[in-house]
């Protein structure tokens, strides 16, 4: 069930690359990877111990004229997908680890505001399918729902590059598809490495 979702994950990435490009006027606006870490919200972010997330995500932007309804040119409007494979860490309360995985795809909305030419900021909300397989009376495993709002900074490089740093919250839960569903929370943070055209 895990390697069908993350083939899933890599077909649904697929095609949406496809159909955004057979668009005139789209343009590839950034790709980047990113990598980071997750905590839970709170102490008793699930019974069987505390979710920490190991994030690995590619990021691939595009923009349209139609997006950019400002004139000035210090600001960008993108839409993004965000496949992503990411291990879990379940820290119990009796001090073992396990490991667990999540792959899935996000789509999402993000405005950029460029500051000077080495500093832009930007928030983001996404949202997309998921499959988790960590045991937990609090959440069914299996599919779900990835729901996330950040914001960051990207620190401009040489030749287009960027680093750039997230914060996000996330939630994730399946919609009442299944039982139980009372959500995981996570705070997270990332870093990552990216290019723009």
């Amino acid at each position: 069930m895990f390697l069908k979702s993350v083939i899933l994950t890599i077909f649904l990435s697929v095609l949406c690359e496809a159909k955004v490009f057979a668009q005139d006027k789209w343009k590839l606006y950034e790709q980047s990877f990113l990598v980071g870490w997750g905590w839970g919200k709170d102490s008793l972010n699930l019974p069987e111990g505390n979710y920490h997330p190991l994030f690995l995500n590619y990021r691939i932007g595009v923009t349209h004229p139609k997006l950019n309804f400002t004139k000035s040119k210090r600001m960008d409007f993108e839409l993004f997908t965000e496949p992503q494979f990411n291990l879990v860490i379940l820290s119990k309360k009796n001090g073992e680890n396990s490991f667990y995985q999540e792959a899935g795809i996000n789509f999402g909305y993000q405005p950029i505001l460029h500051l000077t030419k080495f500093l832009s900021v930007y928030t983001y909300i996404s949202a997309g399918p998921h499959y988790f397989n960590t045991p937990t009376i609090r959440q069914a495993k299996g599919f779900i729902f990835s729901d996330n709002m950040g914001a960051g900074c990207w620190f401009h490089l040489p030749k287009n590059f960027y680093i750039n740093t997230m914060f996000k919250i996330r939630h994730m839960s399946n919609a009442n598809t299944r039982y139980p569903n009372k959500g995981i929370n996570t705070l997270n943070a990332l870093i990552g490495f990216g290019i723009t055209y």
